[in-house]
């Protein structure tokens, strides 16, 4: 850092109430303090940090004040000597300036590497001695954050764990037969593979038993073996909650449910970019935390008049940061998950989710969802207009296309997913719900029934006004 920038930092500090959260102000006149702690906070969290030496914090009675440093070249080989009990070591950059004749010192603090990933102090170890720097404090790190980075340096892949509760009678034969279906179509079936070593292969079965992956997506009842990898869906009034449910079944149930949920409770539903909300909710569920550290957490909604907020636990996995979601995730944190969603057609977009949403925010006219991290947590928020911000809506009824108009004639009566791609032809039933039946839930033709009960879902269309 230039001196000349040092210098108008500090002036800058000094004006202020509180420092930005990634400086941490220190008064080193008599000794060095003990850095550890933020020597670890600083090196763990996103973009590094700043110990800033010669200005004392602010207090409940005062504003920072300067009060310089005496020997700089001493503090230097002390923090240097703090820095060499870190895991890895941490090599600083020092600016060194003087403010109103005292001399102040600046120690910058890079990020270190993901790989490298979580920065600790040697001396107490990594479960008690790694930190990460939280609203201009420094946050001990939980047991699941640490494990994140072993995760992503070890390539764990949890949704590949197997379920020892689980048999492979709780899986349904039917999803799983329609899955290899469309491997076949994609040539990815071999002629003299058994039958026991393609499902290893494709990471639904170990040992014998159906792995994570197997019990979310095709399990009869995935919640009687992990009650919590769920939604825990809620309705507030102004703040005041008005109904809170779970809802269950495998994860692309989920999501149909979470929109039929948001549908029910906001009258502005039909004219909202639901395809927006749905690329998070399926966000939500695919890169998830689904180790064990988080099998107590399920993922929450949060339905207000003025916004949606979708909430899951972990946070940016590996390589990604809240920088680069938009840009598309460089690291997966459960890419079986994704990889077997994406080849039942169930995943309609090829590119970014992130940017995906914001695109089609935009093509409404809406502001791009807020996302942000907190605490390990994904949030992202949309925000709900004022009935008199919307456009006046064409009349649809006369908009229904050809197939459209012949699905809801096919569904005066209720029909299942499977019935309704059998009658028009559709090779996966995953890709005709999500490429045409969600659409036409969206515009009001059809409704699901049965949605929370462990009857099939049937589809049926909806009387027009």
């Amino acid at each position: 850092m230039l001196k000349m920038k040092l210098a108008g930092l500090c002036e800058h500090i000094l004006s202020a109430p509180q420092p930005p959260d990634h400086i941490a102000l220190f008064d080193a006149r008599e000794e060095c303090p003990d850095l550890f702690e933020v020597l670890s906070a600083m090196a763990n969290s996103s973009g590094g940090g700043m110990l800033l030496f010669g200005i004392l914090p602010a207090s409940a009675a005062q504003p920072p004040q300067l009060c310089g440093i005496p020997d700089a070249a001493k503090l230097m080989q002390i923090i240097d000597w703090q820095c060499a009990e870190m895991s890895p070591e941490l090599h600083p950059l020092y600016t060194k300036t003087a403010v109103d004749g005292k001399t102040v010192l600046a120690a910058q603090i890079p990020e270190i590497d993901k790989d490298q990933k979580p920065c600790y102090h040697l001396a107490v170890g990594r479960p008690h001695g790694a930190f990460k720097r939280v609203g201009g404090t420094n946050r001990a790190m939980s047991e699941a954050e640490i494990y994140n980075y072993d995760a992503y340096r070890n390539r764990i892949r949890d949704e590949l764990r197997p379920c020892e509760q689980a048999r492979w009678e709780d899986i349904n034969p039917d999803g799983v037969e329609n899955y290899m279906r469309r491997l076949e179509t994609a040539n990815r079936l071999h002629a003299n593979i058994r039958r026991e070593q393609l499902l290893q292969m494709e990471g639904l079965l170990i040992d014998g038993k159906p792995t994570l992956a197997a019990i979310l997506l095709f399990s009869y009842d995935p919640q009687s073996f992990y009650p919590q990898y769920s939604i825990m869906a809620t309705v507030y009034d102004d703040e005041k909650l008005r109904e809170s449910r779970r809802l269950n079944g495998t994860l692309d149930m989920l999501c149909e449910q979470a929109l039929q949920f948001i549908r029910k409770q906001l009258p502005l539903a039909a004219r909202y970019p639901m395809d927006a909300v749905r690329e998070a909710l399926l966000n939500a569920l695919i890169h998830r935390d689904y180790s064990k550290y988080a099998e107590d957490l399920p993922v929450y909604l949060w339905v207000r008049s003025d916004s949606i907020e979708i909430c899951s636990p972990g946070g940016c996995y590996g390589a990604s940061d809240i920088t680069t979601l938009p840009r598309g995730l460089r690291s997966l944190r459960n890419p079986k998950i994704m990889e077997i969603l994406e080849t039942l057609g169930a995943l309609p977009q090829e590119h970014s989710g992130m940017q995906y949403m914001q695109d089609t925010m935009a093509s409404a006219g809406l502001p791009p969802p807020e996302i942000r991290l907190a605490d390990d947590w994904c949030h992202v928020r949309f925000s709900i207009p004022a009935e008199g911000a919307w456009a006046e809506d064409a009349a649809q009824a006369d908009d229904m296309s050809e197939v459209e108009r012949q699905v809801c004639e096919y569904c005066c009566e209720p029909r299942t997913l499977s019935e309704l791609a059998s009658r028009f032809g559709w090779k996966s039933p995953y890709y005709m719900r999500t490429k045409l039946l969600t659409e036409m839930i969206d515009k009001e033709y059809l409704e699901i029934m049965n949605l929370d009960s462990r009857q099939k879902k049937q589809y049926r269309t909806l009387p027009r006004t």
